[in-house]
């Protein structure tokens, strides 16, 4: 069933990559950037497995959950990113440890309003299931907090 289609396929592949470059950041576990690295490289296998998901979902709610559930990862990998460039350019440990406690309540703000937004629709208008080919997609209709 994964071979069927187009698109499952190579995001498996690109999430047995990322799984593998996890792995192996765990080798150098004890420098300071590699915990952002491996956090990184792991949100992003997640990403890939829920990406997955969604496109094997039938209904609008199977796909409209896994789409919610794929933001996680993808709105806090930049947060560990930025933890990475900071560990590299060699800024202090305790002002990267800081600047990451200052931008994950705004990322887990975001994803309560994201996870709510069947009950204040802040950041979706709407929300369809359309055919494109043999597949069903989501179609949103995005506010304007929605576009940030």
């Amino acid at each position: 069933m994964i071979l069927q289609g187009g698109y499952p396929f190579p995001i498996l592949l690109s999430c047995i990559v990322f799984m593998i470059l996890f792995v192996c950041g765990l080798r150098f576990r004890k420098t300071p950037e590699s915990i952002y690295f491996t956090v990184t490289m792991a949100l992003m296998s997640m990403q890939c497995i829920f990406s997955i998901y969604e496109i094997l979902g039938v209904t609008l709610e199977d796909k409209l959950m896994w789409r919610n559930v794929q933001q996680i990862p993808l709105y806090y990998s930049p947060v560990m990113i930025l933890g990475v460039i900071m560990s590299f350019i060699g800024i202090s440990r305790r002002t990267i440890i800081r600047t990451v406690a200052i931008l994950s309540p705004i990322i887990l703000l975001y994803w309560i309003l994201l996870f709510t937004d069947s009950y204040h629709h802040l950041i979706r208008d709407s929300v369809t299931l359309v055919a494109r080919g043999q597949e069903n997609v989501l179609q949103i209709g995005k506010t304007h907090l929605g576009l940030l």
